[in-house]
Order: structure tokens, then sequence, then C-alpha cells
């Protein structure tokens, strides 16, 4: 089971090499098991065939996106990604990616990014769930922010 990504990763060359074109569920697949096997190095380059593949993303591949790029301490790279579904018609940011976005900025020790992350919460009109108030109660005490904990607290 461990060297399955490795399975995946060959077929994912296989299909660049020949006539069939991966297909965006194949690289968030290729990516989650490379992430799982701790292949993180292997995921960034998944992920960078599919950016120049010119896929469209959806919520799946960029939460996928998103963590993998906090797993990675590529915190600025995440935030990309939360601002592209910003950016598009037809999505928004919803409660999932703001909280991986927030989980990839308190391991880079961003914890005012994180923190005005959460504070988007109320704009878009999300009810934060323990994830998000998590990263949010870690960012507070990281940045000794003990009042707006308490605010979180209270919530």
């Amino acid at each position: 089971r461990n060297q399955q990504w490795a399975e995946a990763f060959g077929l994912l060359q296989d299909m660049l090499g020949g006539c069939a074109r991966p297909t965006l569920s194949a690289y968030c697949a290729l990516i989650a098991a490379c992430s799982k096997n701790s292949q993180l190095p292997l995921s960034m380059v998944a992920l960078s065939c599919l950016e120049k593949s010119g896929l469209e993303h959806d919520t799946v591949s960029r939460v996928i996106a998103i963590s993998l790029c906090g797993a990675s301490h590529f915190w600025a790279k995440a935030l990309t990604y939360l601002r592209t579904s910003r950016s598009g018609c037809s999505e928004r940011p919803n409660l999932v990616m703001l909280s991986a976005a927030m989980t990839a900025c308190n391991r880079a020790e961003q914890w005012q990014r994180s923190l005005l992350l959460l504070s988007k919460l109320d704009d878009l009109h999300l009810q934060p769930d323990a994830v998000s108030f998590g990263a949010g109660l870690q960012a507070c005490s990281a940045s000794r922010r003990w009042v707006q904990a308490l605010s979180i607290c209270g919530r």
C-alpha cells in the first residue's frame, strides 16, 4: 500500500508520454496519494504538472493544493490558490479552503495572516467550525493575542 503512490506517479508519466491526457481527478488522486505517504516533493511535482496542464481547478483541487502548499511550508502559494478562487466568477472560497489556508499560515508562523483569514469568514457569511476555530486560537496563542482568543471562544 505504501508504494501505491509510485504506481500512480508511473501512470501519470505514462499518460503524459502517451496519447491519454490526465484528468483533474487523476492529478488530485496522485497528489493525495503522494502526500499521504510523505512524498511531499513528488506531490509538488504533480501539482506543477497540473498547473502546466491547463486544466481548470475545482473546489476539491484547490483544497488539495492549499493543504499541500501548507504542508510543504509554501504559505504564500497557498494564499495564491485561495485568491484565485476569489477572482473566479463561479467559485468563492469556502470554509474548508479558508481553514486549510489558516493552517498553512500557522505552520509558517504567519499568525497575522491566519487571523486575517479568520476575520474573512464573517465577510463571506461562513460559520466557523472546529478546524477554523482551532487555527484561529493557535494563531492567537502564538502571537500572544489573549483578548482576541477570548473573543474567538465567545463566538
